[in-house]
């Protein structure tokens, strides 16, 4: 699953998005809150952390996933959408977190043996959002003349908590608002240099989101929706 192509065509391309729906189906999300809320009008309160827990163990916020399982070479100074994953827009739930997990290498040697298994090679991974593609953040480098696979797991914390390095990125999420156009977030494969590629088997990219505002409105609209 996921497509490799150039950076342009798939940001302009929405057929290269593969995701889930973060909130599950609209049904069983109903279901679950309204059965919540019936439960809360006999004056039992149950704090909104609690639904969250709920919520998350029975598998209806279900972190967004894609994923790659097909191996790639590129070089020639690539510029590749790896991956994409279209972020929902609502106003009832927020990211918190994003998960990039890779196993990449480079072609394996280089003419600069000082280097070797250094974290210096010229090939690497990006993170942008399909809206400006112009505003990345590097997300992962390989080792310099790295002969095997190496897998690597990168968590990225939708807060003030994050990674200096992430923080543009983080931004852009976090600034992104129900009226929005859609957009999608992005894993780029990049070379530079003659001679230099990147080689992935496997890549998944991830945003794990919680319930957000006012929980008893969303449960009224999901009675509405259901015709509760």
């Amino acid at each position: 699953m996921g497509v490799l192509q150039s950076t342009e065509s798939a940001l302009n391309d929405e057929n290269t998005v593969a995701s889930q729906n973060v909130l599950s189906t609209e049904a069983d999300l109903a279901d679950v809150l309204i059965l919540l809320a019936n439960f809360n009008s006999s004056k039992i309160p149950i704090p909104l952390p609690l639904v969250v827990e709920i919520m998350n163990y029975a598998g209806i916020l279900s972190p967004l996933l894609v994923e790659n399982e097909d191996s790639s070479t590129s070089g020639n100074n690539c510029d590749l959408v790896h991956l994409s994953l279209r972020l929902p827009r609502d106003r009832y739930v927020k990211p918190i977190s994003i998960q990039l997990i890779v196993s990449s290498k480079d072609q394996g040697w280089s003419s600069y043996p000082s280097q070797h298994g250094t974290r210096s090679s010229h090939t690497w991974g990006e993170l942008c959002l399909s809206s400006d593609s112009t505003q990345r953040v590097t997300a992962f480098r390989n080792i310099h003349a790295g002969r095997k696979f190496e897998p690597q797991v990168i968590d990225i914390p939708l807060s003030k908590d994050a990674p200096e390095q992430f923080k543009p990125l983080v931004d852009s999420i976090l600034s992104l608002h129900e009226e929005a156009a859609p957009t999608s977030l992005n894993l780029i494969l990049r070379s530079m240099y003659p001679g230099w590629t990147i080689s992935v088997e496997y890549a998944s990219l991830s945003v794990k989101y919680e319930l957000a505002g006012d929980w008893e409105a969303f449960v009224a609209h999901c009675a509405l929706m259901r015709g509760h």
